[in-house]
């Protein structure tokens, strides 16, 4: 069935395909320090969407030698080559067959990281009692460590400088402040996870493999026109303003989106 659902994908796609969350991270990390420093050309969306499988075959960020090529450019030959491999099936087959090798691995990991995060739940509920306030300080916490200390670091290496201290960050915790909540969506992927991870959080609370889909959606939500999804995120994203504020149709069926297409 997952065969089959991947061909389906595949074809609907047009092997266009979207970036991993991590890389995303740092290019929206990129695009700000850029527009600090004045230069407002930082094409995001180009870097985000392209054509293959990242890392596999077609992907817009190959090289070879350290040479990163141009899909467009001289060495299209080489990349319509790759692209004829895939379509073929060998990549599906090296791609399945890296996740047989690695699902062990990762059952592991996940089981590590529920047992973390339930761990962080825990010691949470011992230190607030109002929902909305844990939503804004679980966003506060995430940025300060992944989006806001990289940003410093890239500020110094660049000789930038952007106050930070304008915003009152211990205001939004406690009662809220719609200027940091701004702040917090010029990172789209980053506010995206956090949004869905907090609504997880608050629900049912999240399982093991809910990893992938928050990785999933925080790239394929404020970057994509349409998203086909479980119902329970399409409910997380509608609830929580992800729609609205990224413009994005988020459905939790296929009939959906063919009356969508």
């Amino acid at each position: 069935m997952r065969k089959e659902v991947f061909d389906y994908m595949f074809e609907l796609s047009a092997t266009h395909s979207l970036r991993p969350f991590t890389d995303v991270q740092s290019f929206e990390i990129e695009r700000f320090v850029r527009g600090i420093g004045g230069d407002f050309e930082y094409d995001l969306e180009e870097r985000i969407r392209g054509t293959g499988v990242d890392d596999l075959f077609g992907d817009w960020s190959l090289t070879i030698d350290g040479e990163e090529l141009d899909p467009e450019g001289e060495h299209q030959e080489l990349f319509e080559e790759l692209n004829q491999i895939f379509q073929n099936r060998r990549g599906f087959e090296v791609t399945t067959g890296a996740v047989e090798q690695t699902v062990e691995e990762m059952g592991e990991w996940e089981s590590e990281l529920h047992e973390e995060i339930e761990q962080i739940n825990d010691d949470w509920d011992d230190h607030f009692d109002d929902n909305a306030r844990r939503r804004r300080y679980a966003k506060y916490s995430y940025f300060y460590d992944s989006v806001f200390l990289p940003l410093a670091q890239r500020f110094v290496e660049n000789n930038l400088y952007y106050n930070f201290g304008v915003y009152d960050f211990e205001e939004y915790v406690n009662q809220g402040d719609e200027d940091v909540e701004d702040l917090l969506r010029l990172f789209p992927s980053s506010y995206t996870y956090i949004t869905l991870t907090n609504a997880a959080d608050l629900q049912d609370g999240r399982k093991p493999n809910d990893v992938y889909d928050l990785f999933s959606l925080a790239v394929a939500i404020p970057y994509c026109d349409i998203v086909v999804t479980e119902n329970v995120w399409r409910t997380e994203s509608e609830r929580a303003g992800l729609t609205e504020t990224y413009g994005t149709e988020v459905v939790s069926s296929l009939d959906d989106l063919i009356k969508l297409i």
